[in-house]
């Protein structure tokens, strides 16, 4: 950058950018968002219309389309508020509380991939100051087994290509906090043997796409207690 396009020097304040005609709001109000949640939340209003994230479509004989459909910032929003608020309503089966160290949690796991559904899920727990713990197949069975028993959770969400583990776990270590899954499906097809053999396993399987994703209209957006920079 050449040193003329900046005015002031380290001896009288910041060094700001001739392009810069608002240092209070240009500057200074962005550096009061301090969590991650703000920070996402001032995107999305920010960049509504543009492409937030994306998947590939599937094909019935197992093959994805090449190119990726994208959710907008704006889209990504509403469904990761309605999300929240639909764990929100079934919070008392789906959410495990906990008071720590001096601090109150709610927690909720995620045995997952990365994918459309794992943002959503995270961002709608960040929404209502949901502690997200994450399960991890690579790390084995003996680390599944410690988390649940550190933690207590009782719902997991669940990426169907993490099934078969999730029943060889089942099977070894028989959990029993897991009472309900939320089984992925918003960008898969998953058929309803899939459900069905899960729920010999599990008491309570939903729908992602169904059940969280259809629209909540007996709460509101400022329901939910959104994370503050001290949340876990």
């Amino acid at each position: 950058e050449d040193p003329n396009n900046y005015i002031g020097n380290n001896s009288f304040g910041p060094m700001l950018h001739l392009e810069v005609n608002d240092f209070e709001k240009e500057i200074v109000e962005p550096f009061k968002i301090r969590s991650l949640i703000g920070t996402l939340l001032n995107s999305m209003k920010k960049y509504k219309d543009n492409p937030c994230i994306g998947y590939r479509k599937p094909f019935p004989d197992g093959t994805f389309e090449k190119k990726y459909t994208f959710f907008s910032f704006k889209e990504a929003e509403e469904m990761s508020y309605t999300i929240s608020k639909n764990i929100e309503e079934r919070k008392q089966e789906l959410i495990k509380e906990d008071d720590y160290i001096g601090k109150h949690f709610k927690l909720i796991g995620i045995f997952a991939k990365n994918c459309c559904e794992w943002f959503l899920s995270d961002t709608a727990c960040q929404l209502n100051s949901i502690s997200t713990v994450t399960l991890y197949a690579t790390l084995g069975q003996g680390s599944f087994k410690y988390i649940l028993d550190q933690t207590g959770i009782t719902s997991l969400f669940l990426s169907p290509d993490l099934i078969d583990s999730l029943l060889k776990f089942k099977k070894n270590i028989n959990f029993t906090s897991i009472k309900n899954i939320i089984l992925f499906d918003l960008s898969l097809n998953i058929p309803e043997t899939t459900f069905e053999k899960l729920r010999k396993a599990v008491p309570n399987v939903y729908s992602f796409k169904k059940d969280f994703l259809k629209p909540n209209d007996n709460l509101r957006e400022k329901d939910l207690r959104l994370s503050s920079p001290d949340t876990v």
